[in-house]
Parts: C-alpha cells; sequence; structure tokens
C-alpha cells in the first residue's frame, strides 16, 4: 500500500512538473513573439519618422525631375547648346549704365556690364529635354509657366538657357572671327563683336537664370505668337523681359524680345506693373 501510494505521488509531481513547463514555455514564447515584433517595428521604421519612405525633399526632388522630363519644358543638367546663334543673346553697350544697387536675393543677382559674376559663383543645374540647363531653383516655376501656355495651346522651348564662361568665351571669338572674316580689322571687330554678346563673366546665361525662348516647331508654333503670351503672362510665374525696348540706355543692352530672366513673382510683378527693368527695380528697393 505504501509503494502504491509513492508510485502515485511519483507521478502526480511528474504530472505537475510538465504542467509548469507548459506554461514556461507558452509565456517564454509570448514574450519572444513579443519580442520579434518589437524588433521588425523598428526595422521598419527610420530615425527620421519617415516609416522607411524616402525622405519628403527627395520625393519632391524626383517629381519636378518627372514632370519635366515628360514635358516640353523645353527641351534639357549642366550640357549646354553648341548651335546658339548670334540672335536673342545677352547684348551690352558702352553705354552700359552703371548701378550701386545690390541684393543678397539670388532671384534678384544683377548681372551686366559693371556687375559680373564673381569666379567663385556656384550653381546646381537641371537638365532640360533638349540639352539645356537652368538654375534647379527655377525649374518648378518655369514648368508651371509653360504648363500654364500649353493649356491655351501655346508651345513654347527654352531655345537657349545656362552657359559656361568657356562656352560665352567661344562665342565671343567666333562673333569677332565672323567679323574679321567680312573684311573689319581685328580692333573693329571686337568692338562690334562686344556690341552683340556680353563679355565672359557678364552674361546672364552664366547664372542659369536667363533663358531664351522661341516657338516649339514640332507642334508648328510660331515664336511670335510664343513672345506675345510671354510678354503678357511671364511675371505671373516670377520672370521678365530683362531687355525691354525703350530701356537701352539703363540697361546698358540692345532689345530684346526673347530673353526673359526670373527675378521671383514679387519682383516680377511689380516690375511689370511699373514697366521698369531690373536695374531700376534695384535702384528703388535697395
Amino acid at each position: 500500500m505504501r509503494k502504491r501510494r509513492t508510485r502515485y505521488s511519483e507521478r502526480n509531481t511528474r504530472y505537475h512538473s510538465r504542467k509548469g513547463q507548459t506554461f514556461q514555455q507558452i509565456i517564454l514564447s509570448i514574450v519572444a513573439l513579443f519580442l520579434v515584433v518589437i524588433f521588425l517595428v523598428v526595422l521598419c521604421t527610420d530615425p527620421m519618422g519617415n516609416n522607411g519612405s524616402v525622405p519628403p525633399e527627395s520625393v519632391m526632388a524626383a517629381k519636378d525631375a518627372d514632370e519635366t522630363a515628360d514635358s516640353n519644358v523645353s527641351q534639357s543638367d549642366e550640357s549646354v547648346s553648341d548651335t546658339a546663334s548670334a540672335d536673342g543673346l545677352d547684348q551690352t553697350s558702352d553705354g552700359q549704365t552703371d548701378s550701386t544697387a545690390s541684393s543678397s536675393d539670388w532671384r534678384l543677382l544683377l548681372v551686366n556690364s559693371t556687375h559680373p559674376i564673381a569666379d567663385d559663383y556656384s550653381i546646381d543645374l537641371t537638365e532640360l529635354r533638349n540639352g539645356q540647363s537652368v538654375d534647379s531653383r527655377i525649374l518648378t516655376d518655369l514648368q508651371e509657366m509653360f504648363d500654364a501656355a500649353r493649356s491655351e495651346d501655346i508651345y513654347p522651348i527654352v531655345s537657349d538657357a545656362y552657359r559656361t564662361r568657356e562656352e560665352q568665351q567661344a562665342l565671343m571669338d567666333d562673333t569677332i572671327q565672323n567679323y574679321e572674316d567680312e573684311g573689319y580689322s581685328a580692333e573693329e571687330a571686337t568692338s562690334k563683336a562686344e556690341q552683340v554678346i556680353a563679355k565672359p563673366g557678364t552674361s546672364e546665361h552664366e547664372t542659369g537664370l536667363a533663358i531664351d525662348i522661341a516657338g516649339d516647331e514640332d507642334y508648328g508654333q510660331d515664336t511670335d505668337s510664343v513672345l506675345a503670351w510671354m510678354n503678357d503672362n511671364a511675371y505671373k510665374y516670377g520672370f521678365v523681359l530683362r531687355y525691354p525696348s525703350g530701356k537701352e540706355s539703363v540697361t546698358g543692352a540692345a532689345a530684346e524680345d526673347d530673353h526673359y530672366r526670373y527675378v521671383g513673382k514679387e519682383a516680377a510683378k511689380v516690375m511689370y506693373d511699373k514697366g521698369i527693368c531690373l536695374e531700376e527695380y534695384l535702384s528703388q528697393n535697395n
């Protein structure tokens, strides 16, 4: 009888022991599962709280690039057209009016024969579809302007934009050579070239903020209609006609109806409403 009780007691002890071990295993499994869940949550969430996604800035940059590539915002980062002619380029005359006005606002950077671009001037460029490049900061407004024009069946392109200083020098040299080929002396050819081409370091095209506009031939668009639309609407998107007729003595440049410069929407509206050029705006506001 005593032996039976002992065996019963042993079986009972083993039963409760197994039951306790099972309960502990369940608890440990739950804890382990909980830790795995926490680990996965931490793994999928970056320190900046973006839940593993691309930062908002990068998303916007990619979006802008995609929209530009899909549109005719002209057509093109850092490459420049080699086929630019003398027409539609910056022009600087000997009658350049000096201006003491200046601004720390990059949009209002004054560039002319008396205000050359700093040697250490840096620029972040975005390439358009046709190989032209512009300062990346103006891309959004440029895209918006071209989209608005196309919505009215006007199809502009950027026919010329950013140039390196070396390219500006090459353009000057070619123009001088053309005049020499016409029979002018080296001195006369240089003088004539400087009347229609800005000296290297003094062209707005070297800033990436200036664009020359033309009609998109792929759409059968004539340039005159495009320029008429630009004249009436460009200021809404931060662009102004840089060398308007009647302002030659102020800008020191011959009038150009296709050369537009980005100055920002606020300044552009004031300049448009008052009929003033960048030199006058800076003189009145600084």
